[in-house]
Order: C-alpha cells, then sequence, then structure tokens
C-alpha cells in the first residue's frame, strides 16, 4: 500500500518537474534560444520561355552617340603624276582615285545589341605641292554602315556616296584645271576592333574596303576606278 502511494507521488512529481521545465524554455530570460526557422532559399532567375531569346546584358545596350574617325586609303586608278627634278635627284608622286586622307563625323546608334547603325559625313583627300602650286583630289563622303558585334569586334557592311568630287590641277604652264566629276555611289565593308573606355565611350582600330567608281558622263564613258583598302581609328563619344 505504502508502495503504490508512493508510486503515485512519484508520477506528480514527473508531471510537475516537465512542467517547469517547459515553462523555463518558454521564460524570456532562459538561456536555451528558441527554435529558428529553417533558412529561406535563394531567389531563382525566371526560367526563359521556349523559343524566346534572353534579354541582353544592360552593357551591351547604349543611345545615340557621337563618333570621329580618321584613316589613310590605298589604291584606285592613277590619276596624275607629278615629277620633280633637282641637281641631286628626280622623285615623282602620283595622285590616284582611291587614295588620300579621310576625316568624317557623325552618328552612331545601337538599337539592339549587338546591332549598330552609324552615319557619318567628311572629307578625303590627296594632295601634291610644287613650291607655290599643287594638284589636289577632293571628295565628301557620306557612309552608312550597319554592323554586328562579333566579341571585341566589328563586322559591317554599308553603302557610301562620294559628293563634290573635284580633280585640280595647277602647275604654273603645265596644267592649269579643276574638273568635277559626277556623284558617286559604291559599297564598302569593314571590320574593327573595339575597346571600351567607359560608359559609351570606345576606341576602335579597323580596316576597310571600298568599291567605287567616278565619271563625267559629259564628257565621256569611261569609269575612273577608285576602289580601295584603308585603315582608320575612330572613337565614340
Amino acid at each position: 500500500m505504502t508502495r503504490s502511494r508512493w508510486c503515485a507521488c512519484g508520477v506528480i512529481a514527473c508531471v510537475w518537474l516537465g512542467s517547469a521545465v517547459d515553462a523555463q524554455a518558454q521564460s524570456p530570460g532562459s538561456d536555451i534560444p528558441p527554435p529558428q526557422p529553417p533558412p529561406a532559399s535563394a531567389p531563382q532567375p525566371a526560367a526563359t520561355p521556349a523559343g524566346q531569346i534572353p534579354a541582353p546584358p544592360s552593357s551591351y545596350t547604349r543611345s545615340t552617340g557621337f563618333v570621329l574617325r580618321f584613316g589613310y586609303e590605298f589604291g584606285g586608278d592613277d590619276l596624275i603624276t607629278v615629277t620633280q627634278s633637282s641637281y641631286l635627284d628626280t622623285s615623282s608622286d602620283t595622285i590616284t582615285a582611291g587614295g588620300g586622307f579621310v576625316a568624317s563625323g557623325g552618328l552612331i546608334y545601337h538599337p539592339s545589341a549587338p546591332l549598330t547603325i552609324e552615319a557619318t559625313f567628311g572629307a578625303k583627300w590627296n594632295n601634291i605641292s610644287v613650291g607655290q602650286d599643287s594638284v589636289s583630289f577632293w571628295r565628301l563622303p557620306f557612309d552608312v554602315v550597319v554592323s554586328g558585334a562579333l566579341g571585341e569586334g566589328r563586322i559591317g557592311v554599308g553603302a557610301t556616296a562620294h559628293l563634290s568630287t573635284t580633280l585640280s590641277c595647277h602647275i604654273g604652264d603645265d596644267c592649269d584645271f579643276s574638273l568635277k566629276l559626277d556623284s558617286a555611289y559604291g559599297a564598302l565593308f569593314q571590320f574593327a576592333f573595339s575597346h571600351r573606355t567607359s560608359g559609351n565611350s570606345a576606341f576602335e582600330l579597323g580596316i576597310r574596303y571600298t568599291y567605287i567608281k567616278y565619271a563625267k558622263r559629259d564628257v565621256s564613258d569611261a569609269k575612273i576606278d577608285g576602289s580601295n583598302v584603308g585603315l582608320f581609328i575612330s572613337s565614340w563619344l
């Protein structure tokens, strides 16, 4: 009988002790930390629907800006050769239909990476000076080029129009004329290596091939080949 009463008391004591432990765990000053919620999983990028091209990185996107270009081109038919003689030697220089320095400027637009559209207008010239006299060949090229990115490079194709093309020769009694040729139209192909400096600014080194022919239809049906290969450096601003 006594054993039964002790067991009952033991059960009561165990129940009371368990309640006390639960109360201590829930008290504000308890040393036992409350259970922590499971860590939240990192957000996953939204899946691109099948057949849809992912949007390009923001670094590829740029607004309309300015482009400046300088270069030198080689080739074309010979137009005028000037020979200069002295007591020491004799030298000759030739004006060609495709050769000369080029300087141009315009706009560059990037509507959708990696596509680029640029339109430039400038001057192209080569000149030979003979004392106070000179021989020169001038043209004003207007170019439109569409190009696509290929890594750090750009491959482009476009059209060109050469306006106000004028061949001038003023050397004493040897020649004294200025001949204005018809406006000419052609095609161009180029490859440029780009180096971005910051934001929308970049430098380019490139090579360009231009196919074009000149004529003076009211004088002759003959064509003057002005096709050429050139090197250029340009800057986006």
